[in-house]
């Protein structure tokens, strides 16, 4: 499976194809994959129409009358985990379409389409907020190599500084 990989590295990514008409339920997961798989691919808009995707295709159809049934609220709450994933996964990339940019920008963009969920259900799961993805894509952001040894927090540092340090204060002491 390793070759395959190697040789064909978009085995396992889920495209638009492999989304039959299943069950609402099924096809709000399965678009969800297929968001994250084009995410991976570097295809952020793509990505980004699919999360949409999961309330335009499934959710508005469960909500009669102003009330959202259980398919519509777990549309509404895996759209906002959709996003929040992709958001993730682009905020480490430095291409789009071939081109070398920094997708942490479009990412913390991303955030702003999680909305604030109106229901409170254990059955829906932990509630995504913008903070926790603008917290997330910031420290994903941060974590990529052309910005981490020029940030002052790093692990290096510690890893640099404090023998530095412990050094001065043993010589201080003699």
């Amino acid at each position: 499976m390793l070759i395959i990989g190697c040789i064909k590295p978009t085995v396992g990514l889920k495209t638009e194809d492999k989304c039959p008409p299943l069950r609402d339920s099924e096809r709000i997961s399965c678009w969800h994959q297929v968001a994250v798989s084009e995410a991976y691919r570097e295809n952020a808009d793509a990505a980004s129409g699919f999360c949409g995707y999961i309330w335009d295709d499934v959710g508005a159809a469960h909500v009669t009358s102003g009330k959202k049934d259980d398919v519509a609220i777990k549309a509404e709450s895996e759209r906002n985990l959709c996003y929040y994933d992709i958001a993730k996964i682009i905020a480490r990339q430095t291409s789009s379409g071939g081109q070398s940019v920094d997708m942490s920008q479009y990412a913390l963009n991303l955030c702003n389409n999680i909305q604030q969920d109106n229901y409170s259900s254990t059955l829906a799961g932990a509630a995504v907020t913008q903070d926790m993805c603008y917290r997330e894509v910031n420290r994903t952001a941060n974590i990529r190599p052309e910005n981490y040894y020029s940030n002052p927090n790093n692990i290096c540092s510690i890893i640099f500084v404090v023998p530095l340090v412990l050094i001065a204060v043993f010589r201080k002491r003699d």
